[in-house]
């Protein structure tokens, strides 16, 4: 039996048949897993359950599975939620590898899981964690981020880009809604790097690269800012069949799209269906080199300050100047179809054009 840390005491887990082990609920207590760091495979792949019941908060510590043999985490019947006040996060892996995460109904392929009332992030994923499957959970009313997947860089330099690359991101079939910020937020903002200070002095990093990410068949609605962003993530990377609703209704500047392609990126950007934002319909910070096609973008930015122009401008797509770039790799727009836009349809804003 593996052992269950409850802030400073210890339960042994019950199993079934079908689980290896079953993850108890405690009244405004988080529930921590750490597997030390053992690697947790049987013939099969070894299966932690959540129960029909509510759970305050949950955290996952060293769990690691295999590419062959992933751990999953399940729900034992047909329903479970994390629902609380609690703070910063509902579900969090840190230094968590080869990890399945499904909130499907054990009986049905329908959603089960529930993480909702968060006063914080939905599931976040950092602490050097990487090979994740994110899969059919609805995540509705948390305060900042729906799911994000990123490990800041800090003093021990582990997660800088030198030293850890996060791989094999999937994440699809969810539906996330009502959040304070973005739906997800899938690596670092900084990709040129940003300074921290260590031992008093300012020190320039760099952080991780992600690399074989898809972001799949997911229904975003009512994002306070970007429905998607994804940042520092190298090919291969993709992004498609998303529905993405009512994006960006905070109005935060530069926090205003359907889907951010983020510095450093290099994601092809396909079959998506962005509508009735307040932010651009697709926008690309990203380095060169990918492709944004078969993309339907149904009035972007209508909702915001209507009627002006000028600085209030909104386009179906938004391309930046990108000093990422510097050797000039293309960037392919093939049949999308964009409805309406407030103000462009196809914007490139290049000084050196």
């Amino acid at each position: 039996l593996l052992i269950l840390s409850l802030i400073n005491s210890f339960f042994l887990f019950s199993q079934t048949n079908y689980c290896d082990t079953i993850l108890p609920a405690y009244k405004n207590k988080t529930t921590i897993y750490n597997s030390n760091g053992h690697q947790l495979m049987t013939q099969d792949n070894f299966r932690i359950c959540l129960k029909d019941t509510v759970y305050y908060q949950i955290k996952f510590i060293d769990l690691i599975g295999s590419q062959e043999s992933p751990v999953e985490i399940v729900l034992e019947g047909d329903t479970a939620a994390i629902s609380s006040d609690a703070p910063y996060y509902g579900l969090k892996f840190d230094n968590c590898h080869f990890i399945k995460l499904s909130g499907k109904k054990r009986n049905s392929d329908e959603r089960g899981l529930r993480i909702e009332n968060i006063n914080g992030i939905g599931i976040t994923v950092d602490k050097l964690s990487s090979d994740f499957e994110i899969e059919k959970i609805h995540i509705e009313n948390v305060k900042q981020v729906g799911i994000m997947v990123k490990t800041d860089p800090d003093c021990s330099f582990a997660a800088t880009r030198d030293s850890f690359l996060l791989q094999n991101l999937s994440i699809h079939h969810n539906l996330i809604r009502k959040t304070g910020t973005e739906a997800m937020y899938i690596g670092h903002t900084f990709y040129d790097g940003y300074t921290i200070n260590c031992d008093g002095k300012d020190t320039m990093v760099l952080p991780h690269l992600l690399e074989n990410v898809r972001i799949y068949d997911n229904i975003t609605d009512s994002t306070g800012w970007d429905g998607i962003q994804v940042s520092s993530s190298i090919s291969p990377c993709e992004i498609y069949n998303n529905k993405i609703t009512n994006d960006s209704y905070a109005e935060y500047y530069g926090q205003m799209s359907g889907i951010q392609l983020g510095r450093g990126s290099i994601c092809n950007c396909f079959n998506n269906i962005v509508s009735s934002g307040y932010g651009n319909g697709i926008e690309i910070h990203s380095r060169g080199n990918i492709k944004v096609y078969n993309n339907l973008l149904i009035r972007p930015g209508q909702k915001f300050k209507p009627g002006l122009q000028g600085s209030y401008s909104i386009a179906g797509i938004y391309v930046s100047y990108n000093l990422t770039n510097p050797g000039n790799t293309p960037y392919f727009f093939i049949n999308n179809t964009i409805i309406s836009p407030k103000s462009d349809g196809i914007r490139f804003a290049n000084v050196n054009s």
